[in-house]
């Protein structure tokens, strides 16, 4: 009342009530909220921030939307968790080649614009008389949903629900500042409309092209045939039942550039016998080039088939051509969408895996001697990889250097159950990463879709505040140049919203002074030498040694390391469309010759200790 000296609780926006409301029930407390701030949808973001933390959902920060947009990425790719990223007006265009990222994938989330219209070249305006970013986002083949006025909100917001559930991308909002301050005693959770879910598989069944499922069969059971298997995001059940049937037929397994740790070298702490490495168009395994080929040469068609599971085949799968794919390998291909299936493939099969995969195994039977040739295959694929020679020089080689991390890592794996989170961002030192370091599960590589480099940077605030366990992270010195200091965001995170981080962060920057990848695609594909044009600025102070023994283990702290490693066209460069790579002129003229031993621990190494969780005192 008047004079009652009392103020009326202010209600908070209906937007962020319905949204939240709605994620909350799809989602639980998986889904995590994004925003960068403006002056438009501030009061909105507050009430939604204050929506978020009250049923335990993340509220995720970065220098910039595409940082957020990144995050939102890793996230999915490691836990389906969706998103809401919240802008500004005029700042539909901040989240770059992310945005198309999302949509490839189909991950689920809203993104939401500040929308200001009917002025004359409006401050900050997305769609107006002279630009329409509508455009852009049906370009991208995005839902768009235009909330304009709070008297059809409910209609509009119902609507957007919808286009969530058909999982085809992320959804679009385009708001008014009238609708982002709606508020509404009537609008409460209780009240908000959902539309009801569909039941999974309840309108997908077992769909099959042609006769290929039988196929496939007999190609387990009775060929007498190599089985090299590579798989994209799963759920635990399809990975379960992928590694029974690999187990059971002996099928070899490799794991890809794009989704690392999908099939890793380690499950549940044990060693995947199977697994043999990486395959793609960048990163290809030693044991894996071994398993297809027979002194420097591709195996015959008849002797080995591809299998690739719930995946589109994209180029970046292999480093065969698509007329090598077709007419001199054999290729399986299941996926459920009939627009993924490549024309190329041998044996397409349009189906949902799980049910596929079952009839697989309840009708697997292979005979022993076919079982002992396939293991004689792998065993000796992996034999052929272990040879040494990586020289301890300084700068180091990239394969030398990832050789001994590999060698600390396993031996945390296999005698401290260590398990961790893995990053890789777009270059030479990523792909080194992806086909070097053994790893115990999923993780994010900034190469997945359009390949940006400076992605998987920008997911680590995302991912290594929100996900319990370690993190390493890799990221070339060029793409540490294109990106704002992320640590910055993450104490942000800790010590001022009182998140804790719960495991270990290991950033390590690769320093190698140079865009490797371009000079070992112009030094070995048109016999330039490099030039400025490649070369990036570098300037790491005095270096330190780190235990990294030690250190990878340790809780609540971040740890940067820049490590020194010298540019080198040896092992582990693998341009695009070539399955083998000679040693450049400038590599044999080098000789290999040590100029100075060291350590694989020689870092700069710049270490934070971050108790997180701790309440401001009162």
């Amino acid at each position: 009342m008047p004079g009652s000296g009392e103020s009326t609780p202010r209600l908070p926006s209906a937007l962020a009530i319905g949204l939240h409301t709605f994620l909350t029930a799809r989602s639980g407390s998986a889904w995590g909220l994004g925003s960068y701030p403006g002056s438009v949808t501030a009061r909105f973001i507050t009430d939604l921030e204050e929506l978020a933390l009250s049923t335990g959902n993340p509220v995720l920060r970065s220098p910039n939307e595409h940082g957020l947009a990144s995050g939102a990425m890793a996230r999915w790719f490691l836990g389906e968790a969706p998103f809401l990223i919240s802008a500004t007006s005029g700042m539909v265009d901040e989240l770059r080649g992310t945005r198309a990222n999302l949509t490839y994938a189909a991950a689920q989330g809203f993104l939401l614009f500040a929308d200001v219209r009917g002025r004359w070249f409006p401050f900050q305006g997305t769609v107006h008389e002279h630009e329409n970013s509508d455009d852009v986002f049906h370009a991208r083949g995005l839902t768009v949903i235009h909330l304009g006025t709070p008297e059809v909100l409910r209609e509009n917001l119902l609507r957007a629900f919808e286009a969530y559930d058909r999982k085809t991308g992320p959804v679009v909002l385009m708001v008014s500042p009238a609708v982002l301050a709606y508020t509404d005693p009537q609008f409460r959770p209780e009240t908000v409309r959902l539309p009801s879910t569909r039941a999974p598989g309840q309108s997908r069944g077992l769909i099959v092209r042609g006769n290929n499922a039988t196929e496939v069969l007999d190609l387990l059971n009775s060929h007498h045939t190599r089985l090299l298997w590579q798989w994209g995001g799963m759920s635990p059940q399809e990975s379960a039942l992928c590694h029974d049937l690999a187990r059971r037929c002996v099928a070899a397994l490799r794991d890809s550039l794009t989704r690392p740790g999908t099939v890793a070298k380690y499950r549940d702490g044990t060693v995947v016998p199977e697994y043999l490495g990486s395959l793609g168009m960048y990163g290809y395994s030693a044991p894996v080039h071994h398993y297809l080929h027979r002194a420097g040469r591709l195996r015959t068609r008849g002797e080995q088939c591809l299998f690739f599971l719930k995946s589109r085949l994209a180029e970046s799968a292999t480093p065969f051509s698509t007329t090598t794919l077709a007419r001199r390998l054999r290729t399986v291909q299941v996926t459920r969408e009939a627009s993924y299936l490549a024309p190329f493939v041998t044996l397409p099969v349009r189906a949902e895996l799980e049910p596929f995969l079952t009839s697989l195994s309840t009708h697997l039977c292979v005979d022993e001697d076919l079982l002992a040739m396939r293991r004689r295959a792998i065993e000796e694929a992996r034999d052929s990889a272990r040879s040494g020679g990586e020289l301890p020089v300084l700068p180091m080689e990239m394969s030398f250097f990832f050789q001994q991390l590999n060698e600390i890592v396993e031996r945390l794996v296999t005698s401290a159950a260590y398990t961790y989170t893995g990053l890789i961002d777009v270059g030479r030192g990523g792909a080194s990463a992806v086909r070097n370091l053994a790893r115990t599960g999923p993780g994010f590589s900034g190469w997945y879709g359009r390949s940006l480099m400076g992605d998987a940077l920008w997911a680590v605030p995302a991912v290594a505040t929100s996900r319990p366990g370690h993190v390493l992270a890799f990221v070339g010195d060029a793409a540490w140049a294109l990106v704002p200091d992320v640590i910055l965001t993450i104490v942000q995170r800790i010590c001022l919203d009182n998140v804790r981080m719960r495991g270990n962060l290991s950033i390590f920057r690769l320093v190698n002074g140079a865009h490797s990848l371009v000079n070992t695609w112009a030094e070995t594909r048109r016999h330039t030498s490099p030039n400025s044009n490649t070369m990036v600025l570098s300037l790491p102070s005095d270096l330190q040694r780190a235990d990294l023994d030690m250190r990878l283990r340790q809780p609540e702290t971040i740890d940067v390391y820049s490590v020194l490693l010298a540019h080198d066209n040896a092992r582990d460069a693998q341009p695009a469309g070539r399955e083998r790579l000679a040693q450049s002129g400038a590599d044999r003229r080098r000789g290999g010759r040590p100029r100075m031993r060291s350590h694989v621990s020689c870092t700069e190494l710049r270490a934070w200790h971050l108790p997180g969780g701790r309440k401001q005192p009162a």
